[in-house]
């Protein structure tokens, strides 16, 4: 073990020599080389020393030298040159702004060039707009191209004016690059040198700021350019008030020279207004007397729509609660009728639309309104005698409630408003043209605006002369309804009346009779069998005269009540006869002044009334001008005073009227739902409905016309007569023309027995009918004759009658017995 250890000593020992005669060899060899390096240094610094100097200091400083020229001249030959293309830039974008002012320009002749060729207003301003617009587009333009020019005089020059500074910045002087503790290269410029740089930049920025200020003068001769260019608006707009001025006042429109224009058109669109609220108010008087005829004869009026007893308290000035009694039934009937009948009388004369007699002057009317219309008598409960000087009509002498709620109005005509507010016109427009020192006259195209307005206006009151028709024949087919109402309403008062006062003493008799039935009650109880023995003798006699005594009041009770009884029955009769003549005779004289449908003229465009109206404005009755004017409408005019067309006078026409609304006559049905000229048709119409438009609700029972003609209807509905089955209104498709309808009123889904095979089922609906077959309650079809016939427009497979409108013309309205009477009693009253 010893042995071991001392072995691994010496191989240890001899190891750490080897490695340390190693290690000594190596440090040996490297400092032979760097020795031999020193010492050839040291033998080349034994060279002269003003070649080292020259070869160390000098050329490379010229070196320096040069490179700092060359790069001061490339970086002034850059700025230069970038100075120059923003210089070349500028010039195109400048001819660019020059184009597009001489293009601007161009425009605005072009459109001056225009306005005296424009022939309305509508021109004048279009060119007007137009001008405005371009100069408005100029102007965003300019702002777009001043963006292009802006860099060119500020951006650009401010970049090369920054590159100049960075350039100078980043040439460091020697003292500036001195920093020997960092180990920092220093400065290689000299002070001097960089003062020369600083001179050259300079220079260079001075040039470039020479560029700019030639470039803003350019830029400002621009703008100079584009305000002259700005100005022809100005002078544009001078061109289009001469042109204004002289198309207004050559043709009457304008602000200040249409003014007359407007305010006439306006008074047309008045009037129109308020022949239309007229005609509405009408319709809600109709609609009062069918809530009246919904009313229980015998009670107050319930769940009216608005107070019977209104207008009289508006006329005498009395606040709303003093219209809060509610009259009779009969009463209220009698006022509605009377309001009623004033008011179609009075608008029937503002239309124009009543006949005229020929043995009157021109233009006076045959129906005139009677004095005695503006007042009447409603108190119901009145005594009614007969005068009989004053031929049968009712006088009162201790008058009750009289009633004048229908104001006086204007009997102006609708058509001389219309010319009064032409004549305004055309005098407002001369005067204005006499205070601009021209011509007093009427330009020729409001001449023809004028005529177009008057044939407007007299299409408008032909529309409200159709509606105010169909209003009169409404309310004649409400009057027997009404009629029958009052003398119902008249007798279930009187009879409540009886019935209660009977009441009465009825009720009083029986509390009395109750007390005597006690008392006989008593009288039995006390007839026993032992009054039977001669001791109660007077007992008994006493019992028995109590009974007769009471026997004998009620006798004498049932006596005197059925005196009263019979009492009041007289007075109720005498005063139901009062009641029934005075409303009899109250409704006669109203219904004789009601008018009806032969009361008017037939329906035309222009008849003798109309152009007397329209020809004879301005001029005094009974002067020679306006008897001439009179003849002269004469001359042009037929018999009844319809103008003369195609040969002949025309009765009732009414053009484009549709399919939906026409069927044939009776006994010349087809299958064939078009008409041609000269077929003999029925038009149809509602006289509840505004123009009598038919309308259908569901649930609404009707007939159908010719159902065995209707496709979709099984011929099992198809009797002898149009009203062999009544249907039910399901739905009613205006778009279509058609009606859907059924026979049980349960829709499409429900189904029946056939009466000839048990197990077959049919269907009960529903079938699709065309309009004009249907029948409603409140339908009426008038007979007319077809004129002309022309496409509608519209193709419809289901109802062929909406593919064609039709022309109509109907049969002349005859003289009624009531009417002739009229005109008799008239006569016997003015002593002719």
């Amino acid at each position: 073990m010893l042995r071991k250890l001392q072995e691994k000593l010496f191989h240890k020992l001899l190891r750490d020599h080897r490695n340390w005669q190693k290690a000594v060899s190596d440090v040996l060899r490297n400092r032979v080389e760097d020795l031999t390096d020193e010492l050839e240094e040291r033998l080349r610094q034994h060279w002269p020393r003003k070649g080292r100097t020259e070869v160390d200091q000098k050329q490379p400083r010229v070196r320096e030298l040069n490179a700092h020229n060359e790069k001061l001249q490339r970086h002034v030959r850059s700025v230069a040159r970038r100075d120059k293309q923003h210089g070349e830039r500028h010039a195109a974008v400048l001819k660019e702004c020059r184009d597009h002012i001489d293009a601007y320009s161009a425009k605005m002749q072009g459109l001056q060039a225009k306005l005296p060729l424009a022939v309305n207003l509508a021109a004048l301003q279009g060119l007007l707009t137009k001008a405005k617009k371009e100069t408005d587009t100029f102007q965003r333009e300019c702002l777009a191209l001043n963006s292009k020019l802006r860099p060119f005089v500020l951006n650009e020059p401010a970049k090369l004016a920054q590159s100049n500074a960075n350039f100078l910045k980043v040439c460091a002087t020697f003292p500036e690059g001195d920093d020997t503790d960092s180990g920092v290269a220093s400065g290689d410029y000299n002070p001097e040198e960089l003062q020369e740089i600083k001179e050259v930049l300079e220079a260079a920025t001075q040039k470039v700021q020479d560029s700019v200020e030639g470039r803003n003068t350019r830029f400002q001769e621009l703008n100079d350019a584009r305000k002259e260019a700005c100005s022809a608006l100005d002078v544009f707009t001078a061109n289009f008030q001469d042109c204004l001025k002289a198309l207004s006042m050559s043709k009457g429109i304008g602000q200040k020279y249409g003014a007359p224009r407007r305010n006439a058109q306006e008074r047309l669109r008045s009037l129109v207004t308020l022949s239309d609220r007229e005609a509405e108010e009408r319709e809600a008087d109709l609609h009062e007397l069918v809530e009246l005829l919904q009313q229980t004869p015998g009670t107050l009026p319930e769940n009216l729509s608005r107070p019977i007893l209104a207008p009289v308290a508006r006329r005498r000035g009395e606040r709303a609660s003093s219209a809060a009694r509610v009259p009779p039934l009969s009463e209220c009937v009698r006022r509605c009728i009377f309001r009623l009948q004033v008011k179609l009388h009075r608008r029937a004369e503002f239309l124009q639309q009543l006949r005229r007699n020929a043995r009157k002057g021109v233009g006076e009317p045959e129906t005139q309104l009677p004095m005695e219309l503006e007042e009447a008598d409603f108190n119901d409960e009145a005594p009614v005698t007969l005068d009989e000087s004053n031929d049968g009509t009712e006088s009162d002498p201790n008058k009750g409630e009289v009633e004048s709620d229908i104001p006086p109005v204007d009997r102006s005509v609708f058509l001389s408003s219309v010319m009064q507010a032409c004549t305004d016109c055309e005098n407002e427009t001369k005067e204005l043209y006499r205070k601009e020192g021209m011509e007093e006259t009427v330009p020729e195209s409001l001449k023809s605006w004028l005529v177009e307005q008057r044939r407007w206006a007299k299409e408008q009151r032909l529309r409200a002369a159709a509606d105010l028709k169909r209003q009169v024949q409404w309310f004649r087919s409400l009057l027997p309804k009404l009629s029958e109402l009052i003398m119902v309403d008249v007798a279930a008062r009187t009879r409540a009346r009886m019935t209660r006062r009977s009441g009465k003493l009825a009720k009083s008799l029986d509390r009395r009779l109750k007390l005597w039935e006690a008392a006989k009650a008593q009288h039995t109880v006390a007839l026993k069998p032992r009054l039977a023995s001669p001791n109660q003798a007077e007992e008994l006699r006493l019992l028995v005269e109590k009974e007769a005594t009471r026997s004998q009041e009620v006798l004498d009770a049932v006596g005197k009540t059925e005196v009263k009884v019979v009492a009041e029955l007289r007075d109720a009769t005498q005063e139901f006869k009062r009641r029934i003549v005075h409303n009899a005779t109250a409704l006669v004289q109203l219904l004789d002044r009601c008018l009806d449908a032969e009361d008017f003229k037939p329906l035309r465009f222009e008849d003798e009334d109309i152009l007397l109206t329209e020809r004879g404005h301005g001029l005094e009755r009974g002067s020679s001008e306006y008897e001439e004017v009179a003849n002269e409408v004469k001359a042009l005019t037929a018999k009844n005073g319809a103008v003369t067309l195609r040969e002949r006078p025309l009765d009732e026409l009414q053009l484009g009227l549709s399919g939906r609304l026409l069927r044939a006559a009776p006994g010349l049905e087809t299958k064939n739902s078009s008409f041609a000229s000269g077929d003999q048709v029925e038009v149809k119409v509602q006289l509840s409905s505004r123009h009598g438009a038919p309308t259908y609700s569901p649930g609404d029972v009707v007939k159908v016309h010719t159902p065995h003609l209707v496709s979709s209807i099984p011929q099992r509905y198809a009797g002898t007569k149009s009203d062999a089955t009544s249907f039910r209104v399901v739905e009613y498709r205006n778009a279509d023309g058609t009606v859907l309808v059924d026979v049980s009123g349960a829709g499409a889904r429900e189904t029946a027995r056939s009466p000839a095979s048990a197990n077959t089922v049919v269907r009960n609906g529903p079938y699709e009918v065309p309009e004009q077959l249907i029948c409603g309650e409140n339908d009426l079809f008038i007979p007319g004759v077809v004129v002309n016939r022309k496409e509608s427009g519209v193709r419809n497979a289901l109802n062929a009658g909406l593919n064609f409108k039709y022309d109509v013309e109907f049969e002349k309205a005859h003289a009624s017995l009531r009417r002739l009477r009229r005109k008799e009693r008239r006569v016997g009253r003015d002593g002719e």
